[in-house]
């Protein structure tokens, strides 16, 4: 079985499967709207997807260890990124998400 893609469900039938990640997904956050979803994997990436497009938005790999939770604060215009050691805040444009 592979955990390197989410797969977006709508009753009764498949919406769409997002697949960019390279290993396992460990944290699935949608935004307050819940138009986009936040991804977060042990391939050391977070990708924050569009949905309704069913296409990926915005990627970082800057980071150096496993992404264990994500979180959008739209309040902050941010995103949060939980490693092992670290957490790393990312500011975002609201225009972009």
């Amino acid at each position: 079985m592979n955990f390197d893609h989410a797969l977006i469900f709508l009753p009764g039938e498949l919406k769409s499967i997002l697949s960019k990640h390279k290993g396992p997904i460990f944290s699935l956050k949608w935004n307050k709207k819940g138009d986009y979803l936040l991804t977060g994997s042990c391939d050391q990436s977070a990708i924050v997807w569009d949905v309704k497009a069913v296409r990926w938005k915005q990627q970082f790999e800057f980071h150096s260890g496993k992404l264990l939770n994500t979180t959008f604060l739209t309040r902050w215009n941010c995103i949060v990124l939980k490693e092992l050691f670290a957490i790393i805040f990312l500011t975002f444009s609201i225009d972009k998400f």
